[in-house]
């Protein structure tokens, strides 16, 4: 046989790198997709531990619901538990208010193994904070116990008594009404509260509330429905027994508690019974007398009867016919309840279902659901109204729901929904308008959330929609009327401004003038006078030049008070030299340090008034209120910014105080120097304390050289 001759590579020719490329490519490849694995775990445990947490709730949800009430306590503890060791914290407990709402009592407790009990009782003495935000329907979320406020000094001790490092309480509310708390608590390590997590505290925190309010209401009712059995046992109604001819055989004592009148009046008039019945009602009673003397079986009715002292009261009205065993008949078997008690809870219970609905129909808020699978969608009552349509006129699916979105919103609802049945993680909520069949436009807030299932799939999603149009127009009546409001305000300020500044060019070119002319008229005249006057009128003339020049001071005083004239005629950098000089002379005790980095062609005329009056009013209350001895004045550009910073060293002030204290003819005139920088574009700061002294800082963007 021939040997097959080995080939050789040619010289020149490199051997084929393909292979290692493609390992190289693949290798890459295998690590993208292993992350790609290990996020979809990650993605998956989160969606499982979801998953777990809802059939977790709609478990004890249904149980609760379901459960005799003798049982809820059972699962309550039994759901306390199971809620604990899912969401991975130490403990947790149920808390009910006492009768005067001082103290909470625990109901309530599961704790880990080795873990303490947390507080058999929250009191107010010793978690005075924590008690009161619970009363007031207020979440209380504590990542680290240590750095509770020291408002929450005793609560802060008690919680580290109990070895508390993080707490979660959450109030139990049913409506308006606050009986309790559910608690959490971190033992071993603190432990953060992410919103999700208290999302889902909180929908325990309704369960609870809600099987709790059902075991309180219907503990409530066999409580009354045994006094009511025990009454009824006992002669405790107004019972009779009356003739075939309709007088009274037998009438029980209770007749005067509940009536106001004695057997005997009832048994010498037994007309007194119709006669005590209101007006309103009598008629019912006559019909009720006919059918019973006609042999139509009997039924209760109830009406109202007066007593004598004028109160009214509900009876509840029970007869039956007696006879004897011979068949004879012997009269009626008559029992009269008062049920006032009763029918005036009932008429509270219907007042507050009438509230309760009235409140969702004025708030605008209904609820809808979407069946995704199907595109059903199912919409309340309140929808509806909204939306201007009638059920029977529209079948609600998702298109036809597009459809009566604006046009112009379209996009960005079908975008927002995307991303919620995409994301878990995003929350589904816009404000969009609609257009109701008549043309009328709405503006609407919706909100909700997406249910996938195991395999990370959109099945259904649930939300609101709240009418907010009237809301939208308020909040731009609002704005427009803040604007105008903005706008009269700086026309009057420059009015202000134009008047004291055409008030001082009079003092100065008209009284000032004049009072000068008067003081040469008079000095040439004593001149003239010489020796020939009488030495009195020498005198008196005299001292009237003293009293001239006293005016005219007065007078240059008043007008730079009202607008200094070196304002206008060397600009804000010598007004500021000129007034920092002459608050010296008056205040000698307080030094002025100024700091002007700032060239006059760098600060804009219009700004310059602004800038003065801010330092005036400022230098005043430093005068007046701060006890200082030393202020610093900046005025300094930087960044494109002009800013004007007066700092002292006085004795502070407290600024909430001061400021909820502002008002015309009294304060500090912080509202005015406010008002002035934000109406000439600025923004205002202020900061001070007791004893460390006030900084005042009023900056304004600058957009050019002016």
């Amino acid at each position: 046989m021939k040997q097959r001759r080995k080939s050789s590579p040619k010289k020149g020719i490199k051997p084929d790198r393909a292979p290692e490329a493609k390992i190289r490519a693949l290798t890459r490849k295998n690590n993208r997709l292993q992350r790609e694995v290990e996020e979809l775990r990650q993605k998956e445990r989160q969606l499982g531990e979801i998953v777990r947490f809802e059939k977790l709730l709609s478990e004890i949800s249904s149980r609760l619901v379901h459960l005799p009430v003798d049982e809820i306590e059972r699962e309550i503890e039994d759901g306390l538990r199971r809620v604990v060791e899912l969401l991975e914290v130490d403990r947790g407990g149920v808390y009910i208010f006492s009768g005067d709402r001082t103290r909470f009592p625990r109901k309530y407790f599961w704790g880990g193994e080795g873990v303490p009990e947390s507080a058999a009782v929250l009191e107010d003495q010793k978690f005075p904070w924590l008690s009161e935000k619970l009363r007031r329907g207020e979440m209380v979320v504590i990542p680290r116990v240590d750095d509770l406020p020291e408002e929450a000094a005793r609560d802060r001790r008690e919680l580290q008594k109990y070895q508390n490092r993080s707490s979660l309480a959450i109030p139990l509310k049913v409506g308006d009404r606050i009986f309790g708390a559910v608690t959490f608590g971190a033992v071993r390590r603190e432990r953060k509260w992410p919103g999700e997590l208290i999302q889902r505290f909180r929908l325990v925190g309704e369960i609870f509330a809600s099987a709790l309010a059902r075991k309180q209401s219907e503990e409530a009712l066999r409580k009354a429905e045994l006094e009511y059995r025990t009454v009824a046992e006992f002669p405790y109604d107004w019972e009779y027994w009356s003739n075939p001819d309709g007088t009274i055989r037998y009438i029980s004592p209770s007749c005067r508690r509940i009536s106001g009148y004695s057997p005997d009046d009832f048994i010498k008039r037994p007309s007194l019974i119709r006669e005590i019945i209101l007006p309103i009602d009598r008629e019912a009673w006559d019909r009720h007398f006919r059918e019973s003397r006609r042999g139509i079986p009997s039924h209760e009715i109830q009406f109202r009867i007066r007593k004598p002292d004028g109160q009214i009261r509900w009876i509840e009205h029970a007869c039956q016919s007696v006879r004897s065993p011979q068949g004879n008949f012997l009269g009626y078997r008559v029992s009269n309840r008062d049920v006032t008690e009763r029918k005036l809870a009932e008429e509270t219970a219907r007042k507050k279902d009438q509230s309760l609905a009235e409140a969702q129909r004025i708030a605008h808020l209904g609820s809808w659901h979407w069946d995704i699978e199907t595109n059903d969608l199912a919409w309340s009552d309140e929808v509806y109204r909204i939306f201007g349509i009638h059920p029977q006129e529209f079948k609600a699916t998702y298109d036809a729901f597009l459809e009566c979105v604006h046009p112009d919103d379209r996009e960005a609802l079908q975008e927002a929904v995307k991303r919620s049945l995409a994301d878990p993680s995003v929350p589904y909520r816009l404000e969009h308008r609609v257009i109701r069949p008549d043309g009328s436009e709405r503006i609407v807030q919706e909100q909700g959330e997406v249910t996938f299932d195991d395999g990370g799939r959109p099945i259904r999603m649930i939300g609101t929609v709240q009418d907010i149009t009237e809301r939208k127009r308020a909040e731009e009546l609002l704005q427009k009327s803040q604007d105008e409001l903005r706008r009269l305000s700086a026309q009057l300020l420059s009015v202000q401004e134009e008047e004291r500044k055409r008030i001082a060019r009079e003092l100065h070119d008209g009284v000032g003038q004049s009072l000068s002319a008067l003081k040469f008229l008079l000095e040439n005249r004593l001149g003239s006078i010489g020796q020939n006057a009488f030495p009195g009128d020498l005198q008196a003339l005299e001292s009237m030049i003293p009293m001239i020049q006293n005016t005219i001071e007065e007078v240059r005083r008043m007008q730079t008070d009202l607008r200094p004239p070196i304002l206008d005629d060397l600009g804000i950098l010598a007004t500021l030299s000129w007034f920092c000089r002459d608050y010296q002379k008056v205040y000698s005790g307080i030094r002025i340090e100024p700091q002007i980095e700032v060239r006059e062609d760098e600060i804009p005329q219009g700004l310059k008034t602004t800038l003065y009056r801010i330092l005036q009013e400022a230098m005043n209350n430093v005068a007046k209120h701060s006890r200082a001895d030393r202020v610093c004045l900046s005025l300094f550009r930087k960044d494109g910014w002009v800013h004007l910073r007066i700092e002292d060293n006085g004795r502070g002030f407290d600024l909430q105080r001061a400021l909820s204290d502002e008002r015309p003819g009294r304060g500090f005139g912080l509202a005015s120097m406010k008002e002035r920088t934000e109406l000439s574009g600025g923004s205002f700061s202020l900061e001070s304390e007791k004893g460390k002294g006030t900084v005042i800082q009023a900056s304004w963007k600058i957009s050019g050289e002016d």
